[in-house]
């Protein structure tokens, strides 16, 4: 009967036969996928992921928002989930339905921010899934023109923390050995790349993304672009490094534990240390360019020239005719009753 019903139309002129397999083959190579063993690194699994949700729901999203943008604080006050959805380990939706559960007159902010965060997770993932070509290419066309210098040695200070903009390096050393940062680091570790060492956005992609224990290309191309100031309908932010280090992380806690060679320093220092006089460094023993980078750019300068290019671009034809596509492709006229979770 079922014979009947079904009909194998395929036959072997249709398939790729085994000898051209072979030849494939010897195009690709075996990656070594095995993940670094390490004391900072979150464990795997499904039993763990949920250990950390009711962690977080129980009592860690009270300071969700105070503290979301501290490289050190966030790191206990923000979910850390993300990994576990990134490797199907727990979905959207039953993270989304226990924040439901758990939130409350008292927690709806922290717990409604988050659940925000949830709905523009699925929103990125589309845009990516709707717009593959922005793996190598900027969505927006008119910024395909925009033409980078390429610097090795930029690049390279840059993967290995050692650019002289402490916060910079913290959070790269940070990322190297965790595979976690929080969003607003994040953030800036690109901008930094994109706007102050004027480097093309796709250079920074795969080194980041091999790091990311919580990579998803949905997420990751679409924020790597937004940072870079490349899509036309996203505020033009050019991170200071320095504002930043100075309001999330006053004290110097997070540049210290990241960057030991600063840890002796007194906290202004530890902050900017290119600002020491040859008698300070004398009395810290320390030795700018030999204990710690000298900084490898002019900062002042070059986010003046990052900034003057990128928002004389935003005045473009082709610029402003994509950001009106994409905005018409990817939004909802009833976008703000959809958000709205009330």
């Amino acid at each position: 009967m079922y014979d009947s019903l079904i009909k194998n139309e395929y036959n072997a002129a249709k398939f790729i036969s085994i000898e051209e397999i072979t030849q494939l083959e010897k195009y690709f190579q075996i990656v070594d996928l095995k993940t670094p063993k390490h004391k900072y690194f979150q464990k795997g699994g499904t039993r763990t992921a949920w250990r950390y949700a009711n962690t977080f729901f129980d009592k860690r999203h009270e300071k969700y928002m105070f503290n979301i943008s501290k490289p050190a604080l966030a790191r206990e006050s923000c979910s850390r989930l993300s990994p576990y959805i990134a490797w199907g380990n727990i979905s959207i939706r039953q993270v989304f339905n226990e924040a439901l559960k758990c939130k409350t007159e008292t927690n709806k902010k922290h717990l409604g921010a988050f659940i925000s965060r949830l709905r523009w997770q699925a929103h990125f993932i589309q845009k990516f899934e709707m717009e593959h070509t922005m793996e190598n290419a900027s969505i927006n066309k008119g910024y395909q023109k925009l033409k980078k210098s390429i610097s090795l040695e930029y690049q390279k200070a840059w993967e290995e923390g050692k650019t002289g903009f402490p916060l910079i390096d913290a959070c790269m050393r940070c990322l190297t050995e965790t595979g976690y940062l929080n969003f607003r680091m994040r953030a800036m570790l690109v901008s930094f790349f994109t706007h102050i060492l004027w480097q093309p956005w796709q250079a920074s992609s795969q080194h980041l993304s091999r790091l990311f224990l919580d990579f998803e290309p949905g997420i990751h191309f679409p924020q790597l672009q937004m940072n870079a100031g490349e899509t036309g309908i996203n505020l033009l932010r050019i991170y200071n490094p320095i504002k930043n280090s100075l309001e999330h992380d006053e004290d110097g806690t997070f540049i210290r534990k990241w960057i030991p060679e600063l840890a002796h320093l007194e906290t202004p220092f530890v902050h900017e240390p290119y600002l020491m006089t040859p008698l300070d460094q004398q009395f810290n023993n320390f030795e700018l360019g030999v204990d710690y980078p000298n900084p490898i750019v002019e900062i002042k300068v070059a986010r003046k020239k990052a900034s003057d290019i990128l928002w004389n671009m935003k005045k473009n034809t082709e610029v402003k005719k994509e950001s009106e596509r994409i905005l018409r492709k990817h939004t909802l006229s009833n976008r703000d009753s959809l958000l709205n979770t009330d």
